[in-house]
Parts: structure tokens; C-alpha cells; sequence
């Protein structure tokens, strides 16, 4: 033994070392063969009263598989199947198209039902009655267009058949009591309203904004500074697309009447209260401030990580670099 160990050039350590592996090798085979052999967790014994409970099941349900052989079983087994075949198509055309028809109707009238049956989703449909219910009207087919949800593909598909009633005249009643037009609708015709100057008396002539759209409107504009846009006259809350659309065409804008701000003079707590600014939004233009010093000028914005470029615009409509 002494020979072989000299033989190997082995230190005393490596060979104490190389023992006390092969050891562990024992071992290990050792147990791999024990549990090979003897150990089997999945061995119960079954008690004579299970057996026989599983031999009568078995029993019956040979049973069960021998009566439906009679002829009134294969009667209502084909029935079965005829239903199946009869009820499949319903399913189907549940999620398909073929309801889908097209025919001629006028989009100031028409129900969300025909809507609907013409391809018009739930939510262009249920605008469009929402928008004839402020009182509003579609003068030519292209006005769908504005509607919110108008899908252009359907549009086209449609437009051959849109067919516009002309409205008729009323006549007006001789007696001057007996009007049924109001004086304030009427001055719409002769003038349009200043969002930036307007008050909310100006506003509720407006046919649709009372006191509570008007107080709204005239509010958001004094947290903004003045609107750029008329298309922010959305952005006041409660204000629908279909309000929107009837309201458009008596609105002007004169953006000279904006109030715009020093951006190196305001604090967090001043930006935050601008409705386009949050706490994340004002905290990344103050950390900028706070690193390079006050702004030289309003590129810098661009430099803010987070910020988008319809932001930064925004921006340069309600604060000025000084």
C-alpha cells in the first residue's frame, strides 16, 4: 500500500483528503441502494371493505353503459346532437359582423339601434345622441367626422348612404308673447365670445353652459394664466364632446391676454397650483434650477429628463424666462 501511495505523488494531506471522498461516495451509493430497493412510500394496503366498494362501482357503471342501448335513448341522444347543430350558428354569429347592414338614414334622426346596425360603435353612437340632445345639428355628413369615436374606415363605408333632411322653416307666430326663440340665442348669430375676456354672464348665453359650466370656464382660465387654445375648453371638467362641437363656432381667442410668469421666481408650491403641473413634473424643474442655476432662458426645458416635447410648449405659453 505504502508503494502505491509513494508511487502517486501524493502529499499527506491531498491523500487524507482523497479517503475522505471515496467515503462519502460509499455512503451515498449506499443509501441511493437502500431506497431503491426497500423504500416505497406509495405501498397501502387496502382493506377488503374498499375492494369490494370499488368492484360494485365498477359494476354499475358497466350497467349504466348497457341501458342507454334502448331505442328512446338513441332517439334523445340524435336530438341532442341536432340541438348542438342548431344552436352552434347562433353562437357564432354572436361575434361576427353578419348583422351588419347598410342602408340610407340621416344622422339627426336615426336611433342608436340603427346606429348601431350600421356599424357605429356604442361609444360614437351614444356621443352622437348625447350631442343631438344638447341641441345640436349636423349640417353636412362631414360633421360625423367631429364626432369623438368616428372611425374613418366606417365613415367611408357609410357617407354613399347618409341622407340629410332639410329642416323646415318655422313660421314665426305674430304675436310677440307667443316666441319660442330666445333673445340670448339670438345675439350668437351677431357676435362670437372672447374665452380669454368674456365673463360668465357672456358664457351663459351660450346655448347649452349655465352658471356651473360658465363659473368652471372662467376659473380654469384663471389657474392657467389665459387659454392658447379653444380646444382647452375641453379640458374644463364636464364639458362633452357634443357641448364642444355646438359651442365651437361662437368662441374666439385672443392669446395677447395671457398671463405668463417667471419660472425662476416661483416656488413648488406656486407651480403645482397650474393644472398642467404635478408635484413630479415641478419637482424636475426645480431640481434643474437647483443644479445649474436659474434658467438662462426656455431651451433649458428641453434639457429636463421626464418632460415631453408637447409639455415643454405648453410651458412656453405660461412662463417666461427673466
Amino acid at each position: 500500500m505504502n508503494w502505491f501511495w509513494d508511487n502517486i505523488h501524493l502529499k499527506k494531506e491531498d491523500r487524507s483528503g482523497m479517503i475522505v471522498f471515496v467515503c462519502i461516495l460509499f455512503l451515498l451509493l449506499i443509501i441511493k441502494w437502500y431506497l431503491v430497493v426497500f423504500y416505497n412510500p406509495y405501498a397501502e394496503d387496502f382493506s377488503d371493505e374498499l375492494i369490494s366498494n370499488l368492484e360494485y362501482t365498477i359494476i354499475r357503471q358497466g350497467e349504466d353503459e348497457i341501458k342507454p342501448n334502448t331505442k328512446s335513448s338513441k332517439i334523445s341522444k340524435v336530438n341532442r346532437v341536432k340541438n348542438k347543430k342548431k344552436q352552434l350558428p347562433k353562437k357564432i354569429n354572436e361575434h361576427t359582423n353578419s348583422t351588419k347592414r347598410l342602408f340610407d338614414f340621416d344622422p339627426n334622426s336615426a336611433s342608436i339601434d340603427s346606429l348601431r346596425l350600421l356599424g357605429f360603435s356604442k361609444y360614437a353612437s351614444n356621443n352622437i345622441a348625447k350631442y343631438r340632445s344638447k341641441g345640436g345639428r349636423f349640417k353636412t355628413a362631414k360633421d360625423l367626422q367631429k364626432i369623438y369615436g368616428m372611425d374613418s374606415t366606417l365613415f367611408a363605408e357609410v357617407s354613399p348612404f347618409i341622407k340629410m333632411k332639410e329642416s323646415k322653416n318655422r313660421t314665426v307666430p305674430k304675436d310677440v308673447n307667443k316666441t319660442y326663440k330666445s333673445p340670448s340665442y339670438v345675439k350668437l348669430a351677431l357676435h362670437s365670445i372672447d374665452i380669454n375676456l368674456a365673463d360668465t354672464t357672456e358664457f351663459k348665453k351660450l346655448r347649452g353652459v349655465g352658471s356651473v359650466y360658465a363659473n368652471r370656464i372662467v376659473k380654469f382660465r384663471n389657474s392657467l394664466g389665459g387659454y392658447f387654445s379653444i380646444d382647452q375648453i375641453k379640458d374644463v371638467w364636464g364639458i362633452s364632446d357634443s357641448l364642444f362641437i355646438a359651442i365651437e363656432p361662437y368662441l374666439s381667442l385672443d392669446t395677447s391676454q395671457i398671463k405668463k410668469k417667471n419660472i425662476n421666481e416661483l416656488e413648488k408650491e406656486a407651480l403645482v397650483k397650474h393644472p398642467y403641473i404635478n408635484w413630479k413634473k415641478a419637482k424636475a424643474i426645480l431640481s434643474y434650477k437647483k443644479m445649474h442655476g436659474a434658467y438662462k432662458s426656455m431651451n433649458d426645458f428641453e434639457k429636463l429628463h421626464g418632460l415631453d416635447h408637447a409639455f415643454v410648449d405648453t410651458l412656453r405659453q405660461y412662463f417666461v424666462v427673466q
